[in-house]
């Protein structure tokens, strides 16, 4: 039988022919319903950044009701991120940082019945990738009586701070004075005739070290030298300011107007030139290619440069970086 109402019937006839009749009803009723109304606000997650957004899956379980409502709020978080579509049971979120949130979803029946349930987003910060580079400058040919230099030596950080920044004299034939020894730009004086090696040793808060030298030769007066030198330690830079094939002008550069960098000696292919302030900090960068073998001329931007001295190097195929040194007055 089946859900409904039966009526059966009973007829007795007797052997002299007379009959009587009855009937009754019988009444089946349905099953006793039970209403399922559950929802779940789905699986934690997590995401890392720079993604910032993600689509929540979240399940509700319906039967012999019907959803009235259904709205997804942040419980707990970082910041207020942006829900969208959180009248659905499945919204995405956007504007996210790095934290951890808690989103609730709250459904409602049109019987009155009402539930909820929340799920926890883990946002993890961006992975870091950390320079630590030091490098203690070109070596420097002089003649006296000209006794002391600036030191133009350059850092590379990302990721991590720099604790320490120390110059020391390796080997000469006097012992030199470094004035600004805590900086990554000293200056180097009493010197005299000989060859001199000066090292530079920082270290960040993480405790990662870098180590450079650089040579400084002095000659007596009348010494005649190149005017460009190599570095036989660390990258390899070639001081280029004063050298005859490769030139920057103007030097010094007013603020506002270009510097240029012409000349020869430029392979063809890509030439990157950086421009870093004295700290070591990298403050532009430009790539262009060169495709001329002769003669290699770029204009550069110093817009946003303040005043002060700068380093540029421009570096071309597997070539020893070209290092320029120019004021922004």
């Amino acid at each position: 039988m089946i859900a409904g109402s039966y009526v059966f019937k009973v007829t007795i006839t007797s052997s002299t022919g007379t009959s009587t009749s009855s009937q009754m009803t019988l009444t089946v009723n349905p099953a006793p319903v039970t209403p399922v109304f559950t929802v779940s606000a789905g699986p934690d997650l997590s995401i890392t950044l720079p993604v910032s957004s993600v689509q929540i899956t979240g399940v509700a379980t319906v039967e012999y009701d019907t959803v009235a409502s259904c709205k997804w709020k942040e419980v707990s978080g970082p910041n207020t991120a942006t829900i969208v579509n959180s009248g659905t049971i499945a919204p995405s979120v956007s504007n996210l940082i790095a934290g951890v949130y808690v989103f609730e979803v709250d459904m409602t029946s049109k019987s009155g019945k009402t539930v909820s349930d929340q799920m926890t987003l883990t946002v993890s910060a961006a992975a870091v990738t950390t320079i630590f580079t030091a490098n203690a400058g070109p070596d420097v040919f002089i003649t006296l009586p000209t006794n002391s230099w600036k030191i133009i030596g350059t850092c590379i950080v990302k990721g991590v701070t720099v604790a320490t920044c120390r110059w020391k004299q390796v080997s000469g034939p006097g012992t030199a004075t470094i004035s600004g020894g805590g900086s990554i730009s000293p200056l180097v004086s009493n010197l005299i005739a000989g060859t001199y090696i000066f090292e530079v040793d920082i270290t960040s808060t993480t405790g990662l070290t870098a180590t450079d030298q650089m040579m400084i030769k002095v000659g007596p007066a009348g010494t005649s030298y190149s005017g460009r030198t190599t570095t036989p330690n660390g990258p390899g830079i070639v001081d280029s300011t004063t050298a005859a094939d490769l030139k920057l002008y103007p030097n010094p550069v007013t603020v506002g107007q270009q510097i240029v960098v012409e000349g020869k000696g430029v392979r063809t292919g890509t030439v990157k030139i950086t421009i870093y302030e004295l700290s070591g900090r990298q403050a532009k960068q430009q790539v262009v290619e060169n495709t001329s073998e002769n003669y290699f001329r770029q204009p550069i931007s110093i817009d946003g440069l303040a005043r002060g001295m700068y380093v540029l190097t421009l570096s071309s195929g597997n070539e020893k970086p070209r290092l320029f040194k120019f004021v922004v007055q």
